[in-house]
């Protein structure tokens, strides 16, 4: 049984004299809610929020993420947002103590299709788009009484979610593509849960449901190979004013049923347009 300074790297004194110093860094204010304190970095709130209104593209695309650091033995609350434009999300297909992807339920194949020839990993059953967020945004426990939590405190009307296709092997010395399936939806709920307090309050009532957030899909990029450096990208877009979907390939242009559009198993880039109640009526 391991102590909590060998279990995190860090005794309490040591853990004490850092969030002292973060709260006397010059443009964090410490904020006392009940028993809790909280240090927030205005500097980085003021420029998330004033480069997120920027340009018509921040506009569309930028959002912000709000991490809060919380050691609970001494009440504090360690608080930062972190502007993004596109969300990178970890396709799992091992432990994450593991430097091999040769583990139990993988399978490393040669693939050999006409002149494409390489190593792709596969991992047994699948995932879904959903799965891969909420993963990404799980509460994380840092040892010694401190929990890291990520949620969205300001939310893009365009959510742009990218899949990490590639992961490097130890063993090969190479990136290996991971052609697991991940499934994906026509719609996409982000719940209250992954919400800040601040943006649930920020949200107008005709971006709000029960259920949360609502993003409808409205393209789907494809990475066609095996290389990280190199490879053939096709695009499934859908017109808004028909509500039809188009397959974009090259010059080579054709309708498609949301059905195809939505069984791409090389998909790795997503856009999603949040919806509002009117368009749910």
């Amino acid at each position: 049984m391991c102590s909590e300074k060998e279990a995190s790297g860090y005794d309490e004194d040591q853990i004490k004299e850092s969030l002292t110093a973060v709260q006397e860094f010059q443009g964090w204010e410490t904020v006392a809610k009940g028993k809790m304190k909280s240090v927030i970095d205005n500097a980085s709130l003021t420029d998330s929020a004033r480069q997120t209104a920027s340009t018509s593209i921040s506009r569309l695309f930028h959002g912000s993420m709000r991490s809060e650091v919380v050691y609970s033995k001494k009440k504090l609350c360690s608080t930062t947002f972190q502007r993004f434009s596109s969300l990178a999300l970890e396709v799992k297909i091992c432990q994450e103590d593991d430097s091999s992807v040769f583990r139990k339920g993988i399978s490393v194949s040669k693939i050999n299709n006409g002149e494409k020839q390489g190593t792709c990993v596969q991992r047994e059953g699948s995932a879904s788009l959903s799965d891969c967020l909420l993963q990404q945004l799980q509460e994380e426990d840092l040892g010694a009484g401190i929990k890291k939590k990520v949620s969205f405190d300001v939310l893009p009307p365009v959510l742009v979610l990218q899949l990490k296709r590639f992961v490097f092997d130890l063993k090969r010395n190479m990136a290996l593509k991971i052609c697991s399936t991940v499934e994906y939806e026509s719609s996409l709920v982000i719940p209250h849960a992954l919400l800040s307090q601040d943006c649930i309050t920020r949200m107008d009532k005709r971006n709000k449901s029960q259920q949360g957030v609502i993003y409808d899909l409205t393209s789907v990029i494809c990475h066609h190979g095996l290389a990280a450096a190199a490879g053939h990208y096709t695009a499934f877009c859908k017109e808004p004013y028909r509500n039809q979907w188009k397959h974009l390939d090259d010059e080579r242009v054709r309708e498609v049923s949301e059905a195809e559009a939505l069984q791409q198993s090389e998909a790795y880039l997503f856009f999603y347009s949040m919806r509002t109640t009117a368009q749910s009526q």
